[in-house]
């Protein structure tokens, strides 16, 4: 993963960071006709996250998501 450019000025722009492709997942079923939504929490349970993370050169993006769905709850 190529690290982002050092800048000491903060003269570079967005345009001149990486672009990292990732996906995420909103864990949700419908119940009864209701919305059911899955938070999910870090490993300390400090904080609620969206399991995300890089695509996988060998995994599609949906695929990628259900393994970080599965590796973070």
């Amino acid at each position: 993963m190529p690290s982002p450019p050092s800048d000491p000025d903060g003269d570079f722009t967005a345009e001149d960071l990486p672009v990292y492709e990732q996906s995420a997942v909103v864990p949700y079923r419908l119940r009864k006709g209701r919305l059911e939504i899955l938070v999910v929490s870090n490993q300390s349970g400090s904080r609620w996250v969206l399991p995300k993370g890089l695509v996988e050169e060998d995994l599609s993006p949906a695929e990628s998501a259900a393994r970080e769905a599965y590796e973070e709850a």
